[in-house]
């Protein structure tokens, strides 16, 4: 019922629903004034009476502004029980629409689009309820132990558990690994599951012609690992800045109620510095290999879609 482009609701299809616009909320900028702390809330909650109270954003849209989607050539990975990827957009890309889903963002006159896996970190939290169900810190303990030479396993784990996510909108497909043999252990799979949520983030960004990426922002439980952001500098072949707090939708709603207070000035020079100086950069002889393993993983992506169609019309 929003119209995206004018940043209202539709007239249209609010006539075609039957529905009385006075039925939907005022829409507000994200960094509007509400209110202020009322002596009764002051005492319930023990906060200082006065404080002005901001409207704020989804988590997705301080997360997009805490992470540098704003800055050009940026672009964000936040891992977590999701895997979300986040661009920022001055103006509606509607070759985007059915392959990303757009948003209004939080910074006024700006949109950012999502791509996303809907088991992300899940899937390795699958994994180890399936094999490991009685120690829940185990296979924590594995993700920091893989700091290995990254070498070829010719394992392709596709995280479809609960469905494709973007940019296929396949909620019906399943997961699947490929190429397993009788000599893989235990870490190989946990090392193929951290490559196929990275690769079906990175499927996401196909869906957007002509990127100009230049960097990666990275946030989210997956930054407490060395491995993760390794892995993700290798296959989509960018440097890799790892956010330093892990809750970036929280560092973004603060970010934007300190600018509209006029606690901070602008937003990238806090953003600058939460974030190290020097990236994890890809190394040129995986990268090179990555780049063959993501087209093997896009083409049996359509197959493992389709695997997944037919059993549904069994």
């Amino acid at each position: 019922m929003y119209n995206l482009t004018n940043q209202c609701w539709s007239e249209e299809i609010l006539q075609n629903c039957g529905l009385r616009k006075s039925l939907l909320p005022e829409i507000i900028q994200s960094d509007v004034i509400m209110g202020r702390v009322s002596s009764e809330a002051s005492k319930q909650f023990s906060i200082p009476e006065g404080i002005p109270v901001i409207k704020g954003g989804g988590d997705l849209a301080t997360t997009a502004l805490a992470t540098g989607t704003n800055q050009k050539g940026s672009l964000s990975l936040c891992i977590g029980t999701a895997a979300q990827m986040l661009i920022s957009f001055e103006s509606i890309e509607e070759k985007l629409l059915g392959h990303l889903y757009f948003f209004s963002h939080c910074i006024s006159q700006a949109y950012f689009c999502l791509g996303t896996v809907p088991t992300g970190g899940s899937s390795i939290q699958w994994f180890q309820n399936l094999f490991d169900s009685e120690n829940q810190d185990s296979i924590y303990q594995e993700l920091n132990n893989l700091n290995d030479e990254i070498v070829e396993r010719n394992i392709l784990f596709f995280p479809y558990l609960m469905g494709t996510g973007t940019p296929y909108f396949d909620y019906r497909a399943n997961g699947a690994f490929l190429g397993l043999q009788i000599k893989h252990k235990r870490n190989d799979l946990i090392f193929s599951i951290v490559e196929g949520i990275i690769m079906a983030l990175k499927d996401s960004l196909f869906s957007i012609p002509k990127t100009n990426i230049k960097k990666i922002f990275l946030s989210g439980g997956a930054t407490r690992f060395s491995l993760w952001p390794r892995l993700v500098s290798v296959i989509f072949n960018l440097p890799v800045f790892v956010f330093r707090n892990v809750d970036s939708a929280a560092v973004g709603a603060f970010l934007l109620g300190a600018k509209r207070l006029g606690i901070i000035k602008d937003y990238d020079t806090i953003i600058n510095g939460l974030i190290p100086n020097s990236p994890v950069l890809p190394q040129p002889k995986y990268a090179q290999e990555y780049e063959k393993k993501f087209q093997k993983y896009r083409h049996f992506s359509s197959f493992i879609r389709e695997y997944s169609s037919f059993e549904n019309k069994l």
